[in-house]
């Protein structure tokens, strides 16, 4: 209503400015737990496949189709250095050969146990249906201290509510951080981003250490809370966070030596 209230001062009904307000609303509600599900199923997919057998092949990029028997013998070694350009004869995809020899997640799946369970979360139908059933039961269940009922069905994710500040803040540090490697891949400077990704990536760190091992009288620490939930997911954040930054380092300095 109040958002209507702006387009009835342009002379818009308030009835329709109303209906037009709802309708965004609810388009963003929509297309907010989309992308939320989705980038969920990339990171879960992610996460998973590392876990999986590490199986390298000569297979295209494009379909996983086996071109070991097109490098005309050639070793490994020799492909890498080799500009030719491989053409796939099942896609007619063009696979560079100095890329052909490579981490295949395809394979590494195939490869892996049926009981093992990241085997299925590393597809894209057992990634999703994690995402969209962790939320779905995140979303049903009452918040901390209310019985389940109709009423209190539904505030689920107040739960989560106190990790929000710093995982959103942690966003930013990330984002400065693929921004870093776009503008390195380009040849360009990244000398303005060094301090406020810094920032970003270390002043939320610190508060969701605080609130989850640190706190104090007036606010206790979620471990001093036996708030196990808070406490696991902070430190799952915070381990992701440090992983991401041994990487980045761990690639700047091969590609400085290469």
């Amino acid at each position: 209503q109040g958002a209507a209230n702006f387009l009835a001062a342009l002379g818009i009904p308030l009835s329709i400015a109303i209906a037009l307000m709802g309708v965004m609303v609810a388009s963003f509600a929509a297309t907010t737990m989309d992308t939320a599900c989705r980038l969920q199923r990339y990171v879960i997919q992610e996460l998973s496949s590392t876990f999986l057998p590490k199986v390298m092949t000569y297979s295209c990029r494009s379909c996983t189709y086996d071109l070991s028997a097109h490098l005309h013998g050639k070793t490994h070694d020799s492909t890498l250095e080799s500009e030719e350009i491989i053409l796939c004869p099942e896609c007619a995809a063009e696979n560079p050969a100095h890329q052909l020899y490579h981490h295949d997640k395809s394979a590494s799946r195939r490869a892996a146990s049926f009981w093992n369970p990241f085997k299925h979360l590393a597809t894209v139908h057992g990634a999703t249906l994690f995402a969209v059933i962790t939320a779905a039961l995140l979303a049903f269940i009452p918040a901390p201290g209310q019985g389940f009922s109709l009423a209190s069905a539904g505030t689920g994710g107040l739960i989560l509510w106190p990790l929000f500040g710093a995982t959103n803040q942690l966003l930013a540090g990330f984002a400065f951080v693929v921004i870093g490697a776009w503008l390195i891949s380009k040849g360009k400077p990244i000398w303005f981003l060094i301090l406020p990704a810094i920032i970003m990536l270390a002043v939320p760190a610190w508060a969701m250490s605080w609130q989850a091992f640190v706190g104090n009288a007036d606010n206790p620490s979620w471990l001093s809370q036996s708030n196990w939930l808070l406490v696991g997911i902070a430190s799952v954040t915070l381990i992701l966070e440090a992983w991401l930054l041994v990487e980045v380092y761990v690639r700047w300095v091969g590609r400085k030596k290469g």
